[in-house]
């Protein structure tokens, strides 16, 4: 009787200590699988991201002239801005509107030697969806110049200089998606891997 009574201690115990085990696992599990599930979905997101820069990016440096409307104006300063963010354009401000039109700053050269001048007549190329923020937005970028009938920056050359100064970005983003992608998809096979190994146990 005594060695049943020790038996069956010895089973009970035996049978704790295995659903207790058991049940930190199952929480060890839970908690992993949360934690890459949280890691999986934030990569997709900023994957996602990424592609939507690069749509973006797209049409940055194929802007045609039919997509383009021109707006003469009076010049009244013309500086390179060093604040928010502009360090890499040229700013024209004109009395016709509120707005700061930009120039990149790669025609800073040409526009200084064509020697523009407070109260120059000129027209800018801007888009047309841009024409639709003027006095609304605070900077609209110049995508063509002209002035006295001369053109001093054409469409195709704003669109080759933006197409140079977008390449890095667009590598940068490709790797930066590719990269999160490829981190998203090994995430859901170690899950899958987790889900398995744990329904064997």
């Amino acid at each position: 009787m005594k060695r049943l009574i020790i038996t069956v201690l010895t089973i009970t115990h035996h049978l704790w200590y295995t659903v207790i085990n058991s049940q930190r696992e199952r929480k060890g599990y839970m908690k992993n699988k949360r934690i890459k599930v949280f890691f999986t979905c934030l990569m997709l997101i900023f994957s996602v991201g990424m592609l939507g820069i690069l749509l973006m990016l797209n049409g940055a440096d194929k802007i045609k002239e039919a997509d383009t409307v021109s707006l003469p104006v009076t010049i009244q300063h013309i500086k390179s801005d060093n604040s928010a963010g502009n360090d890499d354009f040229i700013i024209i401000d004109t009395y016709e509107y509120i707005d700061l039109f930009r120039v990149p700053i790669e025609f800073s050269d040409r526009l200084q030697s064509i020697g523009l001048k407070p109260g120059q007549k000129a027209r800018l190329i801007i888009q047309k969806d841009d024409e639709e923020k003027l006095n609304e937005a605070f900077f609209v970028n110049v995508v063509g110049l002209s002035c006295d009938d001369e053109i001093l920056i054409s469409i195709d050359e704003y669109n080759r200089c933006v197409h140079e100064s977008i390449v890095p970005t667009r590598i940068a983003a490709i790797a930066a998606a590719v990269g999160l992608l490829i981190g998203a998809v090994l995430m859901i096979r170690s899950l899958v891997k987790d889900k398995t190994t744990q329904h064997q146990l």
